[in-house]
């Protein structure tokens, strides 16, 4: 039913020009497999960092791939982070679990 008024509204849309898909297997023995998604991106990186944020470990992506494998194996067990860093800039953080 209409009152005779009309509404307005604004919409922002962000698109993110990486982030990760997907992390499986979720918690991780050994290695796992993060799947990823770029979008206009001239370089990306993957970073694994810990809770306390004292050690973490860089992995270079491929701009034409869209998963990296990561062997967690020398870890501790624990919670970690896994970020991705597309054009020096985190678009996405996911947690994921070592057993």
């Amino acid at each position: 039913m209409s009152d005779g008024f009309k509404d307005y509204d604004k919409v922002s849309v962000v698109i993110r020009k990486g982030y990760i898909a997907s992390i499986a297997p979720n918690p991780v023995l050994s290695t796992t497999t993060i799947l990823y998604n770029l979008e206009n991106v001239t370089s990306a990186s993957l970073i694994l960092f810990g809770n306390n944020a004292l050690t973490s470990h860089s992995y270079s992506l491929s701009m034409s791939g869209s998963s990296c494998q990561i062997d967690m194996t020398n870890l501790m067990p624990g919670s970690y982070f896994v970020a991705i860093v597309c054009d020096g800039v985190i678009t996405d953080v996911k947690a994921i679990s070592k057993l």
